[in-house]
C-alpha cells in the first residue's frame, strides 16, 4: 500500500548524531534510529510508530515527522512511504536512521517541501495513499518562509489531506505535543473530517511519559488515530 507521512519544522532542542550513545538508539522490530532526546520527539514516535507497523499493510504518506521513527516502521512493514519535512536536517537525518535500520533501499521517499503546498499539489496530480501519519509542531517555517501555526493551520489541513486518502483507506493518525490540544479535540475533527466520508471509528487518548520514582506519567501531549 502507498502511505504519506507529513513532518513539519523541528521545533524543540536537539542533539548531534555524534553525541548519541548507544542507549538512545530505540528498537521498533526491525527499526533503528537516532532520535533526538532532547525533545518528546522521539518518545512520542516510539509511542505510535508500534501501532503504524501493525496497521500497515500497503503505503503511506507521513507529513510532520522528525527523524523517521514511523516512516521506518511503515517500510518495515511493506508500506511505500513519502516522508515529507519542512526541514532539510531532519530528513537527512530520518534517511541515516533508514541507512542504519537495513531500509536504505526500502521503496520511500524523502521530501523536503511545505506540507500544504505538497498536498495540495498531490491534489491537483490525482496521487492517492492508504494511510497518513502526521506530526504537526506547534509553530514552524516552511522551506520558504511559509509560517505554521497550529491553532489557525491544523484543522484546514486535516479536511485538506483527506483528499489525498484513496477510496478505502487503511488509516489516519495525528500525534501532537501541543499544550491545549486535547484528545477530544483531535477525535472530534477526525470524526468530522474521515469518518463522516469513510466511516471507521477514531480512537484518541493523551500521550505519556512513566516518571519511574514516582509511579506517575508525565502529559507530553495527545494522539488521535482513525481506522476502519
Amino acid at each position: 500500500f502507498h502511505a504519506v507521512f507529513l513532518q513539519g519544522a523541528y521545533s524543540g532542542p536537539g542533539v548531534g548524531l555524534d553525541q548519541v550513545g548507544n542507549d538512545d538508539m530505540p528498537s521498533i522490530g526491525t527499526v533503528n534510529g537516532h532520535m533526538d532526546n532532547g525533545s518528546h520527539t522521539a518518545a512520542g514516535h516510539i509511542l505510535y510508530a508500534q501501532p503504524a507497523h501493525q496497521l500497515v499493510v500497503a503505503g503511506c504518506h507521513s507529513p510532520f515527522i522528525h527523524q523517521g521513527g514511523a516512516t521506518l516502521a511503515a517500510a518495515a512493514a511493506g508500506a511505500s512511504v513519502t516522508h515529507v519535512d519542512a526541514s532539510k536536517g531532519m530528513v537527512t537525518w530520518a534517511k541515516e536512521n533508514a541507512a542504519s535500520s537495513g531500509l536504505g533501499d526500502a521503496p520511500s521517499r524523502w521530501l523536503v517541501d511545505d506540507c500544504v503546498k505538497f498536498v495540495e499539489r498531490e491534489i491537483r496530480r490525482g496521487n492517492k495513499y492508504d494511510g497518513i501519519i502526521m506530526d504537526p509542531p506547534s509553530y514552524g517555517r516552511g522551506p520558504k518562509g511559509e509560517i505554521w501555526k497550529i491553532e489557525e493551520s491544523i484543522w484546514p489541513f486535516v479536511e485538506l489531506t483527506t483528499q489525498i486518502l484513496s477510496e478505502e483507506p487503511l488509516f489516519f493518525l495525528i500525534n501532537s505535543y501541543t499544550t491545549g490540544l486535547q484528545p477530544a479535540v483531535l477525535s472530534y475533527m477526525m470524526n468530522t473530517a474521515v469518518v463522516k466520508r469513510f466511516g471507521g471509528q477514531v480512537e484518541s487518548d493523551e500521550i505519556g511519559l512513566p516518571v519511574t520514582a514516582s509511579g506517575l506519567v508525565l502529559p507530553c501531549g495527545a494522539s488521535g488515530r482513525w481506522h476502519r
